[in-house]
């Protein structure tokens, strides 16, 4: 087992057991729409480039992933309106940009990706099609809950599921918005990717001595930072 498995089993252990009920709800959602945001992913690469789908999820892992993930969240803000998808993922600043912990350590438990071992190099890949087969959200939950051995209470599945399609919404209009931009990074262009999310929010938390939480609750601020992304790659 190499350090990052186990850092990713340790966390997943600490955060299953000292989560109460609003928070178990919040990590469901935060990985169902992380497993949404690779499919959008992998669809576009395979589409426009004629990969495989595991050469996309190899080009995917795992910093692309990440940055992909702060980046969309970047693009759903929007003057209009109020929400968006920083209501889910919040980040907070590594060396190599903005991480939400959750999915970065939670990525081997999403319903139609997990990890695995190839030559002694991790990797982003599919699970076997027979877990794939989820017929609504619901069972996406349910099977969410069984993974992680956690049980949420019904108003807490219904709320999840009200709420999510305007999310997801926002997610497919983010990554459409990625297809349009002739200035963004192929997945392989870590360092650039990089560079995109090495932007003001994520220097003023890098650079605090007592926390590393990215403030994303600022709307002038964040609204700023969206749309100087959205001129970087011409967006």
């Amino acid at each position: 087992m190499n350090v990052y498995s186990e850092q990713r089993e340790e966390y997943q252990r600490y955060r299953l057991n000292n989560l109460n009920d609003t928070e178990k709800s919040e990590l469901i959602k935060k990985m169902l729409l992380f497993n949404q945001l690779i499919k959008l992913l992998v669809k576009w690469k395979k589409e426009k480039n004629h990969q495989t789908e595991q050469e996309v999820l190899k080009d995917l892992s795992f910093v692309p992933v990440i940055k992909c993930l702060y980046i969309v969240c970047l693009l759903s803000v929007r003057e209009e309106r109020d929400k968006s998808l920083f209501d889910i993922f919040d980040f907070e600043a590594f060396p190599k940009g903005g991480v939400n912990k959750d999915c970065y350590y939670f990525i081997d438990q999403l319903p139609n990706y997990t990890i695995r071992e190839n030559n002694g190099v991790e990797e982003l890949t599919f699970r076997d099609s027979s877990n794939l087969q989820y017929k609504d959200l619901f069972s996406y939950i349910e099977a969410l809950e069984k993974r992680l051995g956690i049980n949420i209470k019904q108003d807490k599945k219904e709320a999840i599921i009200k709420e999510y399609d305007t999310y997801y919404q926002m997610l497919e209009d983010a990554v459409n918005d990625l297809k349009k931009a002739s200035n963004f990074p192929g997945f392989r262009e870590r360092e650039r990717l990089i560079e995109l999310t090495h932007m003001k929010i994520w220097k003023d938390a890098f650079y605090q001595q007592d926390s590393h939480t990215m403030d994303t609750k600022n709307k002038k601020d964040i609204l700023d930072e969206a749309m100087f992304l959205r001129w970087n790659i011409a967006a």
